[in-house]
Order: structure tokens, then C-alpha cells, then sequence
């Protein structure tokens, strides 16, 4: 194998070494939050780096099915949830 070969591959092996522990993290909260809006209920699940992030995914996901319009979508977000579940 040629010296630019051997640079080439130990370059790629630094790379990938470098995006995994970068991205092993993302993701390792995951929480199904129930949310009551307008005399309706909706439980969606979100995944986030940690617990808030999580719960705030969860909770967009479960606002987006239960209000219409901006203003409606901020009051949901803004709303306390019914219950929260993480694991």
C-alpha cells in the first residue's frame, strides 16, 4: 500500500472516530408526553439530547395534531402537559 494510501485511510478512520463520538449523544432522552388542549387530548413520543429537549419535541408533536393557527400553536406549547413519561 502506497504512502498516500496509508494517509488517506488513517485521515478517514480520525474522521469517523470524530463524527461518532460526536453523535453517540444526540438522542438519549426519549419521553411520551399527553398534552389537553380545547377539551382534547393527544400523547405523541420525542427523542432529544436530554429530558427538557425531549419533552418540548413531544410536546410540538402533540400541539401540531390539537391546535390550528400560530396563535392557538403557542398558547398548546405554552400549556402545561397532562402527564409526562420518560424513560
Amino acid at each position: 500500500m502506497s504512502k498516500t494510501g496509508i494517509f488517506t485511510l488513517i485521515f478517514l478512520l480520525v474522521v469517523g472516530a470524530l463524527m461518532y463520538s460526536a453523535l453517540k449523544g444526540v438522542d438519549s432522552a426519549t419521553c411520551e408526553v399527553c398534552v389537553t388542549f380545547n377539551g382534547r387530548t393527544e400523547c405523541r413520543t420525542g427523542q432529544g439530547r436530554d429530558r427538557n429537549a425531549a419533552v418540548q419535541k413531544a410536546q410540538t408533536a402533540a400541539c401540531a395534531v390539537l391546535a390550528t393557527g400560530r396563535a392557538a400553536s403557542i398558547k398548546c406549547g405554552n400549556a402545561t402537559p397532562t402527564s409526562v413519561s420518560c424513560d
